[in-house]
């Protein structure tokens, strides 16, 4: 038979034992909870983050095509420009030319522009 000393102490036992496996169970349940909330915030995180990456691929996408939309506009403005100031050109050569022409033409020009051809051939210009 046992004592009440022994009887009394296995209670206390017991109860220990016991409260050690709320207190476990508990410490348990809370790890859990705080596994899934870290696991919802993973993936809440991990959403947001590939919803940004989207956004941003997108926007970069609309960069790109803005630049390259630019480029070209820049492209054809200067094409038509350089083909402007080219017939800009062509024009003021033909119209240095007839004027020469008209000059030439005119009695004595020849004679007087002679010494200046000869000096401006001395000096390497071909006229």
């Amino acid at each position: 038979m046992e004592s009440p000393f022994h009887s009394r102490v296995g209670k206390v036992v017991r109860r220990i034992s016991d409260k050690l496996d709320e207190y476990e169970a508990a410490v348990v349940d809370h790890y859990v909870a705080v596994g899934e909330s870290l696991t919802r915030t993973h993936v809440r995180v991990k959403d947001k983050l590939t919803t940004h990456e989207q956004k941003l691929s997108n926007h970069i996408e609309h960069c790109e095509a803005a630049i390259v939309n630019s480029c070209t506009s820049v492209g054809e403005h200067l094409t038509h420009t350089q083909e402007r100031l080219k017939d800009k050109l062509n024009s003021q050569e033909r119209k240095l030319s007839e004027k020469a022409a008209q000059l030439l033409s005119k009695p004595g020009v020849p004679k007087m522009l002679a010494p200046l051809r000869d000096k401006l051939s001395d000096n390497g210009f071909k006229p």
